[in-house]
C-alpha cells in the first residue's frame, strides 16, 4: 500500500521537480556545533539551499542543493578541521547526512578557508521534502599534525 502512495505522489508531481523543495518554509535555519578545539575555530558566511528532488531506484527520495560557509583559524597554530553538514526537519529530527570530500582541511594560523559545492541527501518518506528546515554544521577541529 505504501508503494502505491509513493507512486501515485511521484505521477503527481511530474518524478520529480526542479521547483524548491521548500516552498511553504522561505527561511532555512543554521546551526553549527564545534567539537574539539571549541574557540580556535570560527564558521561564518554559512548559506544553504535545496533546489531539487528526484525519487530513486529504492524508493526513496533524493534531495540536492548548494552549500557554501567560511572556516576562520583564531589560533597561532595550524588546525585540522572535518565536518558535516546535517539535515534536520521542523521537529528537529535528523533526515540525513552529507559527508564532503577532500578532508581534512586544514588551516594555517589566522587563516580562512572557504568550502562550499553541491550537496545530495536522501529521505524515506515523503513528507520530509516540505518538513527540511535546518542545517546542522558539524565540525571537529584540532591541531594540525
Amino acid at each position: 500500500m505504501r508503494a502505491l502512495i509513493y507512486v501515485a505522489i511521484l505521477w503527481l508531481a511530474g518524478c520529480g521537480s526542479s521547483s524548491p523543495v521548500n516552498p511553504g518554509s522561505p527561511i532555512l535555519d543554521i546551526e553549527v556545533q564545534i567539537e574539539g578545539l571549541r574557540e580556535a575555530v570560527e564558521v561564518d558566511s554559512v548559506f544553504w539551499d535545496a533546489r531539487t528532488w528526484i525519487p530513486t531506484a529504492s524508493g526513496q527520495f533524493e534531495i540536492s542543493g548548494r552549500y557554501a560557509l567560511t572556516f576562520r583559524n583564531r589560533t597561532d597554530q595550524p588546525l585540522e578541521l572535518r565536518y558535516d553538514l546535517r539535515f534536520l526537519d521542523r521537529d528537529s529530527f535528523l533526515i540525513d547526512v552529507f559527508n564532503p570530500f577532500n578532508l581534512p582541511l586544514r588551516l594555517e594560523p589566522h587563516q580562512a578557508g572557504r568550502e562550499g559545492g553541491d550537496y545530495f541527501i536522501r529521505a524515506d518518506e515523503p513528507r520530509a521534502l516540505d518538513e527540511l528546515q535546518t542545517m546542522l554544521v558539524h565540525v571537529v577541529a584540532q591541531p594540525a599534525p
